[in-house]
């Protein structure tokens, strides 16, 4: 199951109820206008292989609890409003292809988990 809802002018939170989406692979919410933040239910997508999110209006931080994604391949969420944020926590995120999350105020040290990426082709 994929959602494609990019380049719209949808607004408003996104609803806690995206977490209930059981079968979904990819998630494209791209240029919107979205307020509030990322729901922390995002970590319930345990079959989603791509959240991806350039400019939707939303804000930080990255939900730490999307780390136990391990299908995600294809994680980019850029562009987050608001102050700046942590590193997203990657532990599990071993199958991960690309990795976007420029533009989102992050600070702190690059985690150590990136030697374990093995699979990594785009930073």
């Amino acid at each position: 199951m994929n959602r494609k809802l990019e380049f719209n002018q949808l607004s408003g939170s996104l609803p806690l109820e995206l977490g209930n989406l059981a079968q979904i692979e990819k998630l494209h919410l791209t240029s919107n206008n979205f307020n509030g933040e990322l729901p922390a239910t995002l970590a319930r997508l345990t079959t989603l292989k791509e959240l991806i999110m350039h400019g939707s209006g939303l804000s930080g931080p990255i939900p730490s609890g999307i780390s136990i994604l391990r299908n995600l391949t294809d994680l980019r969420v850029t562009d987050l409003n608001g102050s700046d944020s942590r590193f997203p926590q990657l532990n599990n995120m071993t199958n991960l292809l690309t990795l976007d999350v420029s533009y989102n105020k992050l600070t702190g040290p690059i985690p150590s988990i990136f030697g374990d990426l093995r699979h990594l082709d785009m930073l």
